[in-house]
């Protein structure tokens, strides 16, 4: 019954859709594209085409993505060999043709519906709220991609639709994670200017290690805040940037105990990158050893990281 169900929901992506609205966006490797629905819609079904214009990028595989509530995957169920249920199998489907996506894809097809778990949907029921899907790349250079309404599909298909504006599926630039602070970070714009340190992105350097090192013995104890960055934060300490001084890039490795990965001061004293902030900061963790000698010092939130460095 849930094949048949499937089939049809196949059969019904052919009927023309309207009444929702579509756009895209992109955070480094992720691919957004968002729904718009006016109340009292409902979407079962949606289709769209992902092709490449530029770059390496590809979808190596049906991982790593999300695809709202959609749970139906027609393409899938019409290639699997066994009886399709409902929410297994993914959306990648060949262009122009029904079938499967074969990976890693750099021109695809998003073939998705909406049934409820019993496979019986009554009409009225289905996608009621905006939401969007995502779709991440793989590559290693920056890479366009466009995306558009899938015709052969039928696009977009629900109930009581009456306009539809795909003017928002734009074309998208994609960039892979090969920077270790993510584009999104408060801090990312400064990093940059500062020439990108890797110390910035060591797993403990925003609670005071600015050599990326353990120090000490089995004995006493490993300390990862100890003297060797109490040294790199004492001869940047208190460095002002131009006009009213030398900068923190005249010191060797000075912005490595820029802890809070902010700036002090004012223009009449003028700014500097290292100052009572970061000290503060590493005082708390100073010679805080790590278990079993100590309670050791936390690693840094990655909320705003792609990897660590040390």
């Amino acid at each position: 019954m849930k094949k048949l169900l499937a089939s049809l929901l196949v059969l019904a992506m052919c009927a023309p859709a309207m009444a929702v609205t579509f756009s895209t966006s992109a955070t480094d490797n992720v691919l957004t594209i968002s729904y718009d629905l006016a109340e009292g819609e409902v979407l079962r079904g949606l289709a769209l085409t992902v092709a490449r214009q530029s770059g390496d990028g590809v979808v190596a595989n049906d991982q790593d993505h999300n695809f709202g509530p959609f749970n139906t995957f027609m393409d899938y169920a019409y290639m699997a060999p066994t009886e399709y249920q409902i929410d297994t199998g993914h959306p990648f489907a060949i262009v122009g043709a029904a079938g499967v996506a074969t990976f890693p894809a750099s021109e695809f097809s998003i073939s998705m519906g909406y049934l409820d778990q019993n496979g019986v949907e009554p009409k009225g029921e289905g996608i009621t709220e905006d939401g969007s899907i995502t779709i991440t790349f793989t590559g290693t250079e920056a890479t366009e991609v466009a995306v558009a309404l899938d015709t052969l599909r039928g696009g977009a298909v629900g109930d009581g639709l009456t306009t539809i504006d795909d003017s928002g599926l734009v074309n998208q630039t994609l960039k892979f994670v090969n920077e270790a602070i993510k584009s999104t970070a408060p801090f990312y714009n400064d990093w940059v200017t500062y020439g990108k340190p890797a110390c910035w992105a060591f797993q403990r350097q925003c609670n005071g290690d600015a050599t990326g090192t353990q120090e000490g013995n089995a004995v006493t104890g490993y300390k990862w805040v100890f003297n060797g960055d109490l040294n790199v934060l004492l001869t940047a300490y208190n460095v002002a940037e131009a006009p009213k001084g030398p900068g923190i890039d005249s010191i060797p490795n000075g912005i490595c105990a820029d802890f809070d990965h902010a700036r002090e001061g004012n223009a009449v004293t003028g700014y500097k990158r290292v100052f009572n902030a970061d000290l503060n900061i590493l005082l708390a963790n100073y010679n805080v050893a790590e278990a079993p000698k100590g309670a050791g010092v936390p690693v840094c939130d990655g909320t705003h990281y792609n990897f660590w460095t040390n």
